[in-house]
């Protein structure tokens, strides 16, 4: 199938995201751009079999804990989103990849709740907000890997691929450039089809596989309430202008 990449906001806005309906109206003004990456490391069995995806687990900030995908906040430094999602991805995995094997698969768009302070006592004194409500807006993007060694292969104990083995399509990680924990992230390799999704955001079940299979561009929307439970969401593939 062939895919259809979601043109880079930079070059065309989607003014009707998020929904005005359901996202506060400052969205726009509040919001910070992310990137988020996902490296799919496809079957090398000849019957076919799932395709691995590197997810990194949070080690610090917000929401550590939970696994994602690699990326970050989009910086003035950046020269273009795309540049970002490559500092991104080297900063957090050690991995590099040249910016032609990134593919834009979708744009979400997501609305966390202010954190309000329990109070105690019957004082009737106002809740104290902890944390400002967060918007973002994060550029999906997906890369096709052949990983020397397997998906599991390491710094550590690299193998070199042999001049005789048949290999996937995909950017070869070998020597260095593989995959390495860092201060940011702790990586692991799951099958697309067995993800740990009870230690990631509920939202992301939505659109994670979407993004692991890149058919097709989608745009994500999610309004998040307490304990990051989805109270409106809606996915649109093949999203156009």
């Amino acid at each position: 199938m062939t895919v259809a990449n979601v043109p880079d906001a930079e070059t065309r806005r989607l003014p009707r995201y998020p929904d005005s309906h359901q996202f506060d109206s400052c969205f726009h003004e509040r919001k910070r751009v992310y990137t988020e990456i996902f490296l799919v490391h496809k079957s090398e069995k000849p019957s076919g079999g799932a395709d691995t995806v590197l997810l990194g687990r949070k080690k610090r900030g917000f929401k550590a804990g939970k696994y994602f995908g690699y990326g970050g906040k989009v910086e003035n430094t950046d020269s273009s989103i795309l540049h970002g999602a490559q500092r991104e991805l080297e900063e957090e995995s050690g991995v590099t990849l040249p910016l032609e094997t990134l593919q834009k698969v979708g744009e979400v768009y997501v609305q966390f709740p202010p954190v309000v302070a329990e109070q105690s006592g019957a004082g009737g004194a106002a809740p104290t907000v902890k944390e400002l409500a967060k918007y973002l807006e994060i550029h999906v993007f997906r890369a096709d890997v052949t990983v020397a060694g397997g998906a599991n292969a390491s710094r550590e104990e690299p193998r070199m691929c042999e001049e005789s083995e048949e290999l996937d399509e995909g950017f070869k990680l070998e020597g260095t450039n593989v995959p390495v924990e860092t201060d940011e992230m702790a990586p692991a390799w799951f099958p697309v089809d067995a993800v740990p999704w009870e230690e990631c955001l509920p939202d992301v079940k939505e659109w994670y596989p979407l993004a692991f299979r890149g058919e097709a561009p989608f745009i994500a929307q999610f309004r998040l309430g307490e304990k990051d439970a989805v109270e409106w969401e809606d996915v649109t593939v093949n999203a156009g202008p």
